[in-house]
């Protein structure tokens, strides 16, 4: 159950100009504030909405990105921590 809740809730990831969204319904939206890079690692504070379809809640987070080949993980940190599961996504063309 809880695998294929994360998989409807990072379905069709799409990453534009600071912002990443995905999810069919809901859809959630990471809008980074800044980011450093470390290699291919970014790191950085972010605005996350659970629901861009309730736009009243959100909440600040802190989220990693890093690309392997076609895998990216992603983490999504609390602000004040460096604990945290990855999400691994695979690019499919």
């Amino acid at each position: 159950m809880i695998l294929s809740w994360n998989i409807g809730q990072y379905a069709k990831l799409r990453i534009a100009e600071g912002v990443i969204r995905s999810g069919s319904f809901p859809t959630q939206e990471f809008s980074l504030v800044s980011a450093t890079r470390d290699g291919n690692y970014q790191r950085g504070p972010a605005f996350w909405h659970e629901d861009v379809g309730d736009p009243g809640d959100m909440n600040e987070v802190v989220i990693g990105l890093k690309q392997v080949g076609k895998l990216l993980y992603l983490w999504m940190y609390e602000t004040d921590s460096d604990r945290g599961d990855a999400i691994v996504l695979e690019r499919i063309e």
